[in-house]
């Protein structure tokens, strides 16, 4: 019974084991598609801030040609 008992835990210790193996697995992907994310915001603040000059630019000029 006590062998049984010993078996259980060893076996629940590796069962924990692979558990926290699996979530640290998924905690780095979810930080990868996080990092992802937010280079991707990024570049579309910087790409709508672009945009945003070139349309001042263009009032600018249609202003001055008035």
């Amino acid at each position: 019974m006590a062998q049984s008992a010993v078996s259980a835990i060893r076996s629940g210790c590796e069962m924990l084991q692979q558990g926290k193996a699996v979530i640290e697995e998924f905690k780095g992907e979810a930080e990868s598609v996080v990092g992802e994310a937010k280079a991707t915001i990024t570049e579309l603040q910087e790409l709508w801030q672009w945009v945003q000059d070139i349309w001042a630019g263009v009032v600018e000029v249609t202003a001055l040609g008035t």
